[in-house]
């Protein structure tokens, strides 16, 4: 080869290499002076708050009485205190909300919410969760309403009506909802806590820890390819298990039997996602799923996803790391079950 032509290629790509490092060095430079950091997930003592088995079927619970607290890098929302962390404090059954009996007042209206994570409330505080707005709101048509919060972060469909069937049933309620999410399901489809080591990875090993901007591309890229890949799996999940998926409806249909028997009334409500909440929402398979199965078997249905549409769906979030809706997501629910409840005079 020509040494002119060798020699205009190692030039050309030496310029290359220069313009890159000096492009990396700028960015490093303005990732430094502004403080841009990738957050890290939140983190907390909540575990210490679990106790294992209290019920046949029920994983753990929280303690009653308990306290703990999650911390979150960064409070762009100045939503949380000042040291960036939420506090939780269980009441006397290890719920969210204030302590309460379980026998209920002549001409109280009782309603009993089981859910997960996204109904404990998992990035908000206890007044911003959609149970105690619902409860305000429809106190404006009745002031006995009770809403009791029955959702524990980690809850699947086996644990909520597997708690209602030896316990919550006891506090005589007049109206019972299950608050589903999609992951009430993957809970029968994938080991969690390998998802979670696998999302704290995206975190740790970074290239060059030192460096603020090379972190930020190889953490802002390793995520983005975990969530793709976990939102395809889920997506499909119909395809590759449909047993499980059934076997997490089931306890739908276990929770509506339960309550025929004790003539108390019975709904199931879906909470989306909170991802793109348009027509390109991903998982509309699903949700079609779920609903055609609860009017199959006469279950009240009411999927939120409609009053979702439209919104940016990272709005709605508890924080970037945080993907459980805000206080402004938890007053969409809020609302959307409010009119559901009037409408099925419930009340009445």
């Amino acid at each position: 080869m020509n040494y002119n032509i060798i020699k205009k290629i190692l030039s050309r790509l030496f310029l290359i290499l220069f313009s890159l490092v000096l492009v990396i060095f700028v960015a490093e430079t303005i990732f430094r002076i502004f403080e841009i950091k990738y957050p890290n997930p939140k983190t907390g003592t909540w575990r210490e708050a679990v106790q294992e088995e209290s019920f046949p079927g029920v994983r753990y619970q929280f303690d009653p009485n308990s306290e703990f607290h999650v911390s979150y890098d960064g409070n762009p929302d100045g939503y949380f205190d000042e040291n960036n962390r939420l506090h939780y404090k269980l009441n006397n059954y290890g719920f969210r909300g204030d302590d309460y009996r379980m026998e209920k007042q002549p001409g109280t209206y009782r309603i009993i919410v089981l859910g997960d994570s996204f109904t404990f409330g998992d990035g908000v505080k206890d007044e911003d969760t959609f149970c105690l707005q619902l409860q305000k709101e429809l106190r404006k048509l009745n002031p006995k309403v009770e809403v009791l919060n029955f959702g524990t972060s980690g809850w699947n469909t086996v644990d909520q009506i597997s708690y209602f069937d030896q316990m919550g049933y006891r506090f005589n309620p007049d109206l019972v909802v299950v608050a589903y999410v999609l992951n009430d399901g993957s809970h029968e489809l994938w080991p969690v806590d390998a998802w979670d080591d696998e999302y704290e990875k995206a975190f740790q090993e970074r290239i060059l820890p030192g460096s603020y901007f090379l972190s930020y591309l190889h953490t802002t890229w390793t995520r983005y390819q975990f969530s793709r890949r976990y939102i395809q799996e889920v997506a499909q999940s119909l395809d590759t298990h449909k047993r499980e998926w059934r076997r997490s409806l089931r306890y739908l249909l276990r929770g509506k039997n339960i309550t025929t028997k004790l003539g108390i009334d019975y709904s199931v409500i879906l909470i989306p996602y909170l991802y793109r909440l348009n027509d390109n929402y991903p998982f509309e398979s699903l949700h079609q799923f779920i609903g055609e199965y609860c009017r199959e078997n006469n279950i009240s249905f009411l999927d939120l996803f409609e009053s979702f549409r439209g919104y940016n769906y990272t709005d709605l979030w508890a924080h970037p790391t945080d993907q459980h809706p805000n206080a402004k997501g938890h007053r969409i629910i809020a609302e959307a079950l409010t009119r559901s409840i009037r409408e099925k005079v419930y009340l009445d």
